[in-house]
């Protein structure tokens, strides 16, 4: 358990918080346990179409099952969130 965890984490609730559902449900908390672990969330792209793809990518890649497909460290995931924001900003022009 190292930082990988806490962006893992964060990905599934900004998940949460941009399409209104868990990414991961279950009846029984063993049963969420076992989705979050095996199954992979609905795409955000289903859910929310507005959003832009930029931004589902990065949420996708921090909720990698594997901590190595994941951001690395924090910065690497402030950089890429300001990426994002820049071009959501050109396109805004």
């Amino acid at each position: 358990v190292d930082i990988r965890s806490d962006i893992f984490s964060l990905g599934a609730t900004i998940y949460h918080a941009a399409s209104g559902v868990m990414p991961f449900d279950g009846e029984t908390p063993v049963a969420v346990i076992l989705k979050t672990m095996q199954g992979e969330p609905e795409s955000l792209k289903n859910l929310r179409p507005d959003l832009s793809d930029s931004f589902i990518k990065l949420i996708e890649k921090m909720m990698k099952k594997n901590p190595s497909e994941r951001f690395q460290t924090i910065d690497e995931l402030i950089e890429a969130l300001e990426k994002v924001e820049k071009n959501e900003n050109e396109e805004n022009v």
